[in-house]
């Protein structure tokens, strides 16, 4: 392998890590919007408050978890497109449609995962009415 050759491998990965880097910042934005819900059930649970809150909070978050493992699935394949590259590249055979295939799959993963995300938003919604019905009881 020349340098040449090693540099258009290089090259290659290049656009798949920043893919990486993408979607790492959106679950990272994920987790923490979790990780506000775990503490407000757990200061619902401990103030004995509402249970419908409680329980769409609840499935907010199981809906954020999703959105979170599908995202994390996605960097998966992310990573596994550069190395099929890199073997591809290395044993010089032709990876395109398989690159597609990949590619493909790693943006429906992410599809779902912003799907699950904007649907939580929705939710999320639905909890402040709730908690506004109870201030106004």
């Amino acid at each position: 392998m020349n340098l040449a050759e090693l540099t258009l491998i290089l090259q290659v990965s290049i656009v798949p890590i920043a893919l990486i880097s993408g979607i790492g910042l959106i679950i990272l934005s994920m987790t923490n919007r979790l990780g506000r819900i775990m503490d407000r059930i757990r200061l619902l649970i401990n103030e004995k408050k509402n249970k419908a809150q409680i329980n769409l909070l609840y499935r907010r978050a199981k809906i954020m978890q999703r959105a979170i493992i599908v995202g994390s699935i996605s960097i998966l394949f992310v990573a596994i497109l550069i190395i099929m590259n890199f073997m591809f590249l290395i044993l010089n055979i032709n990876s395109t449609i398989m690159t597609i295939i990949v590619f493909s799959l790693i943006l429906i993963l992410l599809i779902i995962s912003l799907v699950l995300f904007i649907y939580d938003l929705t939710l999320s919604l639905k909890a402040v009415e709730i908690e506004i019905e109870i201030k106004d009881d």
